[in-house]
């Protein structure tokens, strides 16, 4: 991360930066933009003095904010990283609850230092994941249900997709583009572990996916809506699940193909939706993930 103050006379604003409305009065303009550096993406923080008397008390908590926000959104991404790597080398799981917990209530916070936090995360890590699939399983049995919303809406803020998928016990929560998360229940004695596995649905699909040349995104959500699949299969009967097995593989090999037909996944984005409509709520994140893919890719 770069830091840079000026003055409009000293410099003019690059037409790249994406400029972030502070929504007050301070003779202050906030913009980012990320430049490479010896291969690597660095985010540039832009902060013009547009009068010749700005407010310097603003000033202070707008460099406070910016520098603090970074630190905790890159040691944040850091522990998970780590906890992932070593999941069970950690010598004291409370003293890493307490720096997550610190850390995601800093980020999850809609305003920090008298300013607008949303915007603010959106520029600068737009596109990023604070947490990778794998992150989400270690980091589901540490948490707090609190901090696990709270983490999925920093991510939501960030990510690119309409929308992400996370599995807590028994449930599938869903978070819009707009931030609100969406619960569905799939107790009923059904586990997600028993659909994740050796030669089944999920595992296949995966290795598919891993081995495309569609974008991480696609790729995503493509897992996303595989999981939720194969939730749907283990609630129906063998021969209706075997057609809905057929009818996913079908959608997901015309979605990874170099050139999907948007009709030919419609018609078969249709049927896994009519399937999943039969086992509640269960199937019910079916539909926004197929129309998600469909958008995506063709």
């Amino acid at each position: 991360m770069l830091l840079i103050e000026y003055s409009s006379r000293e410099a003019e604003l690059p037409p790249e930066a994406e400029i972030i409305d502070l929504q007050q009065n301070v003779g202050l303009r906030l913009a980012h933009l990320h430049v490479s550096y010896c291969g690597k993406r660095v985010g540039v923080w832009l902060i013009e003095r547009t009068g010749p008397s700005p407010d310097k008390d603003a000033l202070h908590r707008l460099r406070v904010h910016l520098l603090r926000l970074h630190a905790e959104y890159e040691w944040v991404r850091l522990v998970l990283r780590g906890l992932t790597r070593n999941a069970g080398g950690v010598r004291s799981v409370e003293a890493v609850r307490y720096f997550l917990d610190r850390g995601i209530d800093l980020l999850s916070s809609p305003q920090k230092y008298g300013f607008d936090q949303d915007p603010i995360l959106a520029a600068a890590y737009g596109a990023e994941r604070i947490a990778t699939s794998d992150e989400w399983v270690t980091v589901l049995g540490m948490l707090t249900e609190k901090r696990i919303y709270e983490l999925l809406r920093i991510q939501q803020k960030t990510a690119a997709s309409g929308g992400s998928v996370t599995y807590i016990a028994n449930r599938i929560l869903i978070v819009e583009g707009d931030g609100t998360v969406s619960e569905y229940n799939t107790s009923a004695g059904h586990d997600l572990n028993a659909v994740i596995g050796q030669d089944n649905i999920v595992t296949e699909s995966f290795n598919k996916i891993e081995n495309s040349k569609v974008d991480d995104e696609s790729k995503a959500l493509l897992k996303q809506l595989a999981q939720t699949i194969a939730l749907t299969v283990g609630k129906l009967p063998e021969g209706e699940a075997t057609r809905v097995k057929d009818d996913f593989t079908a959608f997901q090999d015309e979605a990874l193909s170099t050139k999907p037909r948007r009709k030919i996944l419609e018609a078969f984005g249709d049927s896994l939706q009519k399937a999943a409509s039969f086992v509640g709520d269960v199937g019910a994140p079916v539909a926004k993930l197929v129309t998600a893919v469909i958008g995506l890719v063709a």
